[in-house]
């Protein structure tokens, strides 16, 4: 479709895939408002099994097309192709519309009684800083609103090491396989497909193949592991303590707000996450290019150590909320 300067789309694609990824603030206070203390973990984990089928169908779609030949079949010259790059996002795009329509016709909202401002002034200035008035006026555990903040970023530093979101971006994991196990492109598409489709991972590369010592110093002197050791852990600490813990921390965050419109507050928890989504690519990209998998993946342990200590360090104060 653009002969030249495709970079520019792609980068106004990412924006709008940040944008959209903003309605999970918005997701986040609809279950708090629409749950009970009681159910809420359940609520929570009916997201995230959603996210996780919806993570699984992704790179089955991979899958289906690993045999496409590239470039595969123009449909409409010059402007629309299909291959495996591409039908996987086609088909992407078609649930965006789907999603939209169920939610249009489908989703019956549940009353509530609470009362909003009629002012209509939550998107300016002065009705932020309302708000967050109004959030530090609460008498909360603020500590342990903090500490919660700390533990989503602490989860999800091995989450930004490793993969390669839908929407996010993070470029490790295929040059990890690539580099430790000698696959080369094709292998490493169907591989990563198979696995993250059981752990909700998808990380994709095309070039390369094994470690370059002129690219990386220190590929003579690293050590690597076998990949049936090291992607079946993967698989079972990012497709079960992951998930479990995003959940168990997703509960205990809303307990510990309690009975308050809890829209800023998940928004706050969000800001955490994007924190580490910012910072941890250029984290884990600059480890890994200067000083090797084996620093990065220290370093990542020392953080992840640091972060279960906290935990257990303020569990007696975090109990009553779980």
């Amino acid at each position: 479709m653009l002969p030249s300067d495709r970079r520019y789309l792609m980068l106004f694609c990412y924006f709008l895939f940040g944008v959209a990824a903003s309605s999970s603030t918005v997701l986040r206070a609809y279950i708090v408002a629409v749950s009970t203390t009681e159910d809420r973990a359940k609520a929570y984990s009916a997201i995230a099994v959603a996210n996780m089928i919806s993570i699984v169908i992704g790179p089955l779609c991979q899958l289906a097309f690993s045999n496409m030949p590239y470039p595969g079949h123009e449909i409409i010259e010059g402007v629309l192709k299909f291959h495996i790059y591409s039908a996987p996002i086609w088909i992407a795009s078609a649930t965006n519309f789907i999603s939209v329509a169920i939610i249009w016709f489908g989703l019956r909202d549940v009353y509530t009684a609470t009362k909003r401002d009629s002012d209509g002034a939550m998107f300016t200035l002065e009705g932020i800083k309302a708000r967050i008035n109004v959030v530090l006026s609460l008498n909360l555990a603020w500590a342990l609103i903090v500490v919660c903040w700390i533990e989503r970023i602490v989860s999800n530093i091995s989450t930004v090491t490793l993969s390669s979101m839908a929407l996010q971006h993070f470029r490790i994991m295929s040059p990890l396989v690539m580099i430790s196990f000698g696959w080369d492109g094709q292998l490493t598409v169907k591989m990563l497909a198979l696995c993250m489709g059981l752990v909700g991972i998808l990380a994709l590369e095309t070039s390369g193949a094994g470690c370059n010592p002129k690219e990386y110093t220190w590929c003579e002197t690293a050590y690597a592991t076998w990949p049936i050791v090291f992607l079946p852990i993967i698989c079972a600490v990012m497709g079960v303590g992951v998930p479990l813990a995003g959940i168990s921390l997703d509960t205990v965050y809303s307990n510990i707000l309690g009975n308050i419109d809890q829209s800023m507050m998940q928004g706050a928890m969000i800001v955490s996450e994007d924190i580490v989504y910012i910072l941890g690519p250029v984290y884990a990209a600059s480890l890994f290019s200067h000083a090797g998998q084996s620093t990065l993946w220290l370093l990542n342990g020392i953080i992840v150590t640091g972060g279960i200590l906290l935990w257990l360090a303020y569990f007696s104060k975090l109990k009553r909320y779980m």
